[in-house]
């Protein structure tokens, strides 16, 4: 039992320091431009992050800042 905690102690554990140290080869953020079809996450501030709902891009509109609640009545008028 010794000698298993030594091998481990000695191998394994520097292991995994060494991988701890390098640094990450994708970035956490993305800057790739939405498009229409896109599977997007409508944050909800009722809502914890793991429970927003899922939605697609149908329309983009360039140049005007839009919120969920605009988007949706928007899209009830047009479909009256």
């Amino acid at each position: 039992l010794d000698s298993f905690w030594d091998i481990w102690h000695r191998d394994y554990l520097a292991a995994l320091r060494e991988r701890q140290q390098i640094p990450h080869r994708r970035k956490r953020s993305t800057t790739k431009t939405p498009k229409e079809g896109d599977i997007v996450l409508m944050a909800d501030d009722k809502l914890p992050r793991g429970q927003w709902p899922l939605g697609v891009l149908m329309k983009i509109c360039y140049g005007q800042a839009m919120s969920q609640d605009q988007l949706l009545s928007e899209r009830a008028q047009d479909d009256s």
